[in-house]
């Protein structure tokens, strides 16, 4: 194994914004023109994005635009700001072979959420909350998410 040291008067992030590239999603083909290259950094930016450190953006959200934020404003819908640092992960193939959340992984994850509510629902009362809204199925698709972040993070130590 190697180690390489880098060293320049410049900061970091100035020498990766003179000569860094836009990760765009790979069924987007490119030439590589600073056209291309400048075009890119406007359009695979999130608008609310603040803060340095992800390295790509989160593209669910790159269809907000002002203009829907001024409208959601307007009919008194509340935002929270919450940092989000897509890291390298993100572009690693998941290797297990099953990542499905089972009724089991639904129950253990409602148990550790009504214990941590310090006795005032049970698993059974979320379990209800969640058939009423029919939302099962979407607390599954959350779970299995959590399994392919955990066992990404587990391969990368």
């Amino acid at each position: 194994m190697w180690t390489c040291a880098f060293v320049s008067a410049r900061p970091l992030n100035a020498l990766l914004d003179a000569f860094g590239r836009t990760p765009v999603p790979p069924y987007v083909h490119r030439e590589g023109t600073r056209e291309e290259e400048m075009a890119d950094r406007a359009r695979y930016q999130t608008i609310y994005a603040k803060h340095l450190g992800s390295v790509a953006a989160p593209t669910a959200g790159l269809h907000f635009t002002p203009e829907i934020f001024a409208a959601l404003d307007a009919k008194g819908v509340r935002r929270v700001a919450v940092t989000l640092h897509v890291g390298p992960g993100t572009f690693r193939p998941v290797k297990a072979e099953n990542i499905e959340a089972t009724d089991a992984d639904v129950n253990a994850g409602l148990e550790k959420m009504a214990a941590g509510s310090n006795g005032k629902t049970s698993a059974a009362d979320l379990l209800k909350q969640l058939q009423e809204h029919d939302q099962v199925d979407l607390y599954k698709e959350q779970l299995r998410a959590e399994k392919a972040i955990d066992l990404i993070l587990s391969e990368a130590k």
